[in-house]
């Protein structure tokens, strides 16, 4: 976990949550929702890891597994 990453995830939370909000459509549909907190959520753990000197990336796991299972959900949506 390094700054950059935490920024990158800030900016990646900060502009997705941005076109949900103003989406109509894709801020009704659950799957784009639960995403958008897997999104925020890895991005205050890399902060919180970054701030307490963790950097292994074992530390941010967890939420990079439900980042990956979330987006798979909204593909499939997407694509059906």
């Amino acid at each position: 976990v390094t700054e950059d990453t935490v920024k990158d995830a800030k900016r990646c939370s900060d502009t997705f949550h941005d076109f949900l909000v103003n989406s109509r459509f894709f801020s009704g549909v659950s799957c784009f929702r639960v995403y958008d907190n897997d999104l925020f959520s890895f991005y205050k753990q890399a902060e919180r890891c970054l701030k307490s000197g963790r950097t292994s990336s074992l530390d941010i796991y967890s939420q990079w597994v439900a980042i990956c299972g979330s987006s798979m959900i909204c593909y499939r949506f997407l694509t059906t």
